[in-house]
């Protein structure tokens, strides 16, 4: 387990990494530039989390983890509490494998469907998978949810750091805090687990276009465009009746 110094670095060289990739990508704005530490303060006003409603977008992700680099593109949906997601083509070209996945938020469970083979598998979403989904913006914090048989609380705070530009449009930049309570289990305590995200929210559409975090020694980008307010074909987030489940195998 990380100490506080050794997790204040991993945040600190995080957030180096974003202002790097900032300056090299884009014009500086004419906004105040952020402070050098996204520290909460008590003129740092704390955004409540949007309702995310239905839509349909384009999606880009870039992860990074040295010396190799990962480009990802592909559709992302939302129904409800489900997201439909399908990698197009890659850094290395286009998608040779024929499937997508179900991320049920309800139901608390993960769909692999593989078209070629016409069958499915189905796994629990772990605690990190969930985390993971806040981060890139395509769910809120939800309260609390079970896994493995431990009920785990997840909340989550925006904090406006400064107002920034992307594709020419309006954003605001925000900090995303997100906690993951996880009760003590046998010999292991109570934990508090804490994640960062910085988010681009476009105001007009009350949605994050741009997330970029840093986990496991990997720095990600996603990008979300051409996003559409529109509910998508129901039957896309219904797993075909033929196709046999293989989980656990």
């Amino acid at each position: 387990m990380r100490s506080h110094k050794q997790r204040a670095c991993l945040f600190g060289s995080m957030i180096v990494w974003i202002a790097s990739t900032l300056s090299a990508a884009t014009p500086p704005p004419a906004a105040p530039a952020a402070p050098a530490a996204p520290t909460p303060s008590a003129a740092s006003p704390v955004v409540p989390l949007p309702s995310y409603p239905n839509l349909t977008s384009d999606f880009t992700s870039t992860s990074v983890l040295q010396p190799v680099r990962q480009e990802f593109s592909g559709k992302l949906k939302r129904l409800g509490r489900q997201i439909y997601l399908e990698e197009e083509s890659s850094s290395s070209g286009p998608i040779s494998y024929n499937e997508y996945y179900i991320y049920d938020f309800e139901k608390n469970l993960l769909y692999r469907i593989l078209r070629d083979e016409r069958v499915y598998f189905e796994t629990p979403l772990t605690v990190e998978q969930r985390v993971d989904a806040i981060r890139k913006g395509w769910v809120p914090a939800e309260g609390t949810f079970t896994f493995n048989n431990i009920t785990v609380k997840l909340s989550s705070r925006d904090i406006l750091l400064r107002p920034d530009t992307m594709d020419n449009r309006p954003v605001n930049l925000l900090l995303r805090e997100i906690t993951a309570e996880i009760p003590a289990v046998g010999t292991t305590p109570t934990r508090s687990v804490k994640s960062y995200s910085f988010v681009w929210l476009d105001p007009a559409l009350a949605l994050p276009v741009k997330i970029a975090y840093s986990a496991n020694a990997a720095h990600t980008i996603v990008t979300y465009r051409n996003i559409e307010l529109e509910s998508a074909e129901a039957n896309l987030f219904a797993i075909p009746k033929d196709y046999p489940n293989l989980s656990p195998y």
